[in-house]
Parts: structure tokens; sequence; C-alpha cells
């Protein structure tokens, strides 16, 4: 199992707490409790100790980018995936949405995007340029990812908004607006909802799911 940096390992039982030996991606080895390694949100470990170094000294590194609107987009992907106290939390980190290990890095979320960006924004202008996930239930990295104009986001969340699920036993069928609230309630995998929504599969967890116009 892999959580952030860390690739989780045997499982020890010291005086009745559940640890794991986990090796990080920087070659460190550690043993690390169960609990903080399944919390959500900031109280989740996931390295050694090496990522928070890196993410100090990112905000220390002189890229020449931290006083843009570019820059800010990154801040705030962050900040909707790890801060409860972000107003996007809740639709963001709250619901299970990631941001893949590589974005948490500038650098590389520069690599991956900058140029793309430059090209929308000379077409669209900076205020017509935001980051769009291109599966709305998918994650944070870059084949998943898109610039487009407000117009484009609203549409494309419309899309996604509503959609009716059909309990194939009883026949019952109701409107909802949330496949990771539904798959909560019903103990039934967001992606699989996903995958019955997009006609991979026919059913999942006794229930058939269909996009409403």
């Amino acid at each position: 199992m892999k959580v952030g940096r860390l690739t989780v390992g045997e499982k020890i039982n010291r005086n009745g707490v559940n640890f794991h030996k986990c090796i990080c991606e920087c070659g460190t080895e550690k043993e690390i409790r169960k609990t903080d390694l399944t919390r959500s949100g900031v109280r989740q470990i996931r390295s050694c100790g090496c990522l928070s170094k890196d993410n100090t000294r990112e905000r220390f590194t002189k890229h020449g980018l931290s006083s843009t609107r570019f820059y800010r987009v990154w801040a705030n992907i962050l900040k909707r995936i790890d801060d409860p106290k972000s107003t996007s939390y809740k639709n963001y980190g709250g619901r299970g949405i990631k941001v893949c290990p590589e974005w948490r890095k500038f650098e590389n979320f520069k690599n991956d995007m900058y140029e793309s960006y430059l090209k929308h924004v000379d077409q669209h202008g900076e205020k017509e340029t935001s980051i769009e996930r291109i599966n709305f239930d998918g994650d944070y990295h870059k084949n998943n990812c898109k610039w487009a104009t407000r117009i484009q986001q609203n549409n494309n969340q419309r899309r996604h908004k509503k959609f009716k699920a059909t309990n194939i036993q009883t026949g019952e069928s109701f409107v909802h607006t949330s496949k990771s609230i539904f798959s909560r309630e019903h103990g039934i995998t967001r992606q699989h909802i996903s995958k019955v929504l997009n006609g991979e599969r026919s059913h999942t967890g006794g229930f058939k799911f269909e996009y409403l116009e």
C-alpha cells in the first residue's frame, strides 16, 4: 500500500498499538502508527518527515513566480485538498479528492502545466483561465487537468451535478447530487458509480445510475 511518499509494509503490534514498517521515497525506513497513516487531511503522515522539509524549502525557492496568479492556482489546489478550514475543503479533500505526490512540489506543477497555462491566457486572458479536472471525481494530476474558461467550467459542473440512482431489487429511484455522499451512505465505491454512469459497468452495489439532462 502507498501513502504519499511511504510504502507501507509489515504490521507490528507494540503494547497494543499497531505500527507499520514504512519505507519513504527518500530511502528512510521508519515505523509509523497505523492511525497516523489512515488519518484524513493535514494530520495524515505521508513521509518520513522529508515532505515537510521539502515544502518549507519550496516556499523559499527563488522560482520567480511566487507573486503570480499561476502560483496562486497551485497554492489553492493544496489548500482545498489539505486544509479543513478552507471553505472549499468539503468539495475536494473532504470528499476524497487528492493531488498527486509530484504536484506537491511547485516546480513539477510548473513543468507540467505552465506552457499550456500561458497559451490559454494568451487566448482567453488570465481571469478566464482556471484549472479544471477532466474527470470531476478524479484527482489533481497531469492527465486529469486542463485549463478552462468560467463558462466551460460551469457547463462541465452541470453535467456532473445530478444523477438518478435506481435500486435494482425494489425499482425505487431517486435523484442525488453527490457521488461521494451516496457512496458513503450506501457503502459503494465512488469510482464504481462513475463507471456505471460512464457506461463501463451495468450496475454496482445493487444500483443502476444514469445522469439527468
